[in-house]
């Protein structure tokens, strides 16, 4: 995650598994985003901190804002991916 929450200060962190990869991050949610909303892609992007992402963008770090979730359910969900998760077993 590109945003976290500054207070908190925990670290998103990346669990792999032998059948799973889980993401983990301190921060919540927002309010109005589901789980389902987020794998069927029916949802609209939202930063907690609007200044840093225009930065980010301008500087090159990001393309847009919510593409990242949307490229990691992608690949994730690519034959490669399928393919190399199949060998892990």
């Amino acid at each position: 995650m590109l945003i976290g929450e500054f207070p908190n200060a925990a670290p998103a962190c990346v669990f792999v598994f032998d059948d799973r990869i889980e993401m983990w991050n301190a921060g919540e949610m927002p309010k109005d985003l589901s789980l389902d909303k987020l794998q069927s892609g029916n949802y609209t992007p939202s930063a907690r901190n609007p200044l840093l992402i225009r930065v980010f963008k301008e500087i090159g770090l990001i393309e847009n804002l919510g593409s990242g979730l949307q490229k990691v359910c992608r690949l994730l969900t690519a034959p490669a991916a399928m393919a190399a998760t199949a060998r892990l077993k």
